[in-house]
């Protein structure tokens, strides 16, 4: 967050001076800060509202400016406490957790209807985690039906956001924001009507023509486009391209050794190119490490199924640009006539066997 007009240098360094205060806590050290019980966390999130809205006051008289910076704190620290569900059977290293009834409680009933607070990036922070929390809860107590809905996490967040009691402002960037993260992480097949609809109502040309410059380069990739083209190296050194996997579907998992998902979904994959064999599916496995050795090193000590290959340059890598990777592991699939089905397809843990067994029954 930066702030403009005449104060804008002054009111920028009292921000960074708020901020550095949280430095003198343990919230700086996650090991340390959300493997603390629950009481102690709550406690310590108390101790330093207190101390940084102490702070505040000290540096600023402006009232405006003064309800914006303790914002900054307040809805950073309501963040913290929804992800301690998340992050403390972690850090704690449990294997269980069940988080104390109405822990959340406080952090979940802050005002998020606020225009004042619109310059804070903490706010619009947490108003997108909230619609995750409660998208999240709402799962869990209708998982049959949500399960049959496609793209039901982005449905859920729609739910969630249209029940919300938001100004006209904070409801048209969370439902924008809503469907950038679903074109982002799900492509633009299953949201193109959404996108539609929002592109025609919204006001704000900053934020459609954003929207819109990510729209159109996923939609080089929706179903039925031409694949782009890659090329991997084989750990003996050879290259293999796009066009000599023609003539049956390929699934294609990208990851990279040091990526701790990517290696959660090997046992999964295994099972799945076991599940296959002998059928028209190529299972083609690529890194992007940043250096071909640690990817040898990790076939050395374990073999492996499916087409193992390296597509060098890391995050800039042909594959990773042209199939716009931003996380991993992402998983693509592609039909024989080298034409995109899926650029953002199940994982081997999801549902990709029916999604096969039904394009295989189909051929």
């Amino acid at each position: 967050m930066k702030f403009g007009g005449s104060d804008v240098a002054e009111q920028n360094q009292i921000l960074k001076k708020v901020n550095a205060g949280f430095d003198d806590f343990d919230i700086g050290s996650p090991e340390i800060f959300f493997s603390k019980e629950p009481d102690s966390f709550l406690a310590e999130l108390k101790k330093i509202e207190q101390a940084l809205t102490n702070k505040v006051d000290s540096l600023t008289k402006d009232d405006k400016f003064n309800k914006t910076l303790k914002a900054e704190v307040t809805y950073e620290l309501a963040r913290k406490q929804i992800m301690y569900n998340s992050y403390h059977p972690y850090y704690a290293k449990l294997d269980s957790f069940k988080l104390p009834e109405g822990f959340k409680e406080s952090a979940l009933s802050l005002p998020k209807n606020d225009p004042d607070l619109l310059t804070s990036i903490a706010f619009r922070s947490y108003l997108q985690d909230y619609v995750s929390d409660k998208a999240v809860e709402a799962y869990q107590a209708n998982s049959e039906k949500y399960d049959t809905i496609p793209n039901s996490w982005t449905t859920l967040q729609f739910e969630i956001v249209n029940k919300m009691e938001l100004n006209d402002t904070l409801h048209q960037e969370m439902i924008g924001a809503l469907i950038y993260d679903a074109i982002s992480y799900e492509g633009v097949d299953g949201i193109k009507n959404e996108y539609t609809s929002f592109m025609q109502g919204a006001d704000s040309s900053y934020f459609t023509n954003y929207l819109q410059e990510q729209y159109e380069k996923w939609l080089t990739l929706s179903k039925g486009s031409e694949a782009p083209a890659f090329t991997g190296t084989t750990v003996e050194g050879d290259s293999v391209t796009l066009a000599d996997l023609a003539g049956k579907y390929v699934y294609i998992d990208v990851w990279a050794t040091w990526c701790g998902p990517c290696i959660a979904e090997q046992p999964h994959w295994e099972k799945l190119v076991e599940k296959f064999e002998g059928k028209p599916v190529t299972f083609v496995s690529i890194s992007i490490d940043d250096s071909a050795e640690p990817w040898k090193k990790m076939l050395s000590k374990k073999e492996m199924k499916g087409m193992q290959l390296y597509a060098g340059g890391d995050w800039d890598s042909e594959l990773a640009t042209s199939y716009l990777v931003k996380s991993i592991p992402r998983f693509i699939l592609i039909n024989p006539e080298g034409k995109i089905e899926n650029a953002q397809a199940p994982r081997p843990s999801g549902p990709i066997a029916e999604e096969l067994d039904k394009l295989l029954s189909k051929t």
